[in-house]
């Protein structure tokens, strides 16, 4: 009887299966007894997922090549906003959210068929975690889950991002899904597939507090590129 080699989306569905039983006892250890309650990033922390999800340095994200003149309206508007609200990193955390904004509108307005979502939670069905996203890309099929670090804490940030694209490739059978973390100058663009997370991390180049032209240019043209 002849048999055929599963297909490569299967076999990543598999595979990705294969570590949800970690998942769920990791989560067993984090609720107080309640089996069918689901748990958030903030009752997880590094040390609890970094050994489930394989973290590594393989994602080689090139930035695509973005107009001079895109760049130049972007820096302009970040300076305006830095009128209205200050210095970036002053004040509360959620004033930051201001200056992503304006470099998520500027890949979505370049790709166009663009939606920008605003605080989006999953609540995985499988796998019992919930998450939240500041903000989401999304274009056709394809979405991009953004997270603020809070506390300038990268790695709990990463922990956030990690366990809510669990949670959506629960909800939505997908093989792959995509997450950035960023404090707004630290970026971390994650790829959450089959047994491991690849991540490519870019620190964002600042002149005088200001974000570089060519810092901006290249955070413009990763993100244009996870996304196109």
């Amino acid at each position: 009887m002849k048999t055929t080699a599963p297909q490569p989306w299967l076999s990543a569905r598999i595979k990705r299966r294969t570590r949800r039983p970690r998942v769920k006892t990791l989560v067993s250890k984090r609720k107080n007894h309640d089996v069918d309650k689901t748990v958030g990033f903030s009752n997880l922390c590094w040390e609890d997922i970094k050994p489930i999800y394989n973290f590594d340095d393989s994602y080689d994200l090139q930035p695509s090549d973005i107009p001079d003149a895109d760049i130049e309206l972007l820096l302009a508007r970040i300076v305006d906003v830095r009128k209205l609200y200050g210095q970036i990193s002053d004040g509360k955390e959620a004033k930051r959210l201001f200056f992503i904004a304006p470099i998520l509108e500027t890949v979505s307005r370049l790709l166009k068929n663009v939606r920008i979502l605003v605080e989006e939670d999953v609540v995985g069905k499988n796998v019992l975690l919930k998450g939240r996203f500041e903000f989401v890309l999304k274009r056709g099929i394809k979405r991009i889950s953004l997270v603020q670090a809070k506390r300038e804490d990268m790695l709990q940030g990463l922990v956030q991002n990690v366990t809510g694209l669990e949670a959506l490739a629960d909800v939505e059978d997908l093989t792959v899904a995509y997450g950035i973390v960023t404090n707004f100058f630290e970026w971390r663009f994650l790829i959450s597939e089959d047994m491991k997370v690849r991540k490519h991390e870019y620190s964002l180049r600042t002149v005088d507090t200001m974000p570089s032209f060519e810092g901006l240019k290249e955070i413009v043209g990763k993100i244009y590129a996870m996304l196109q």
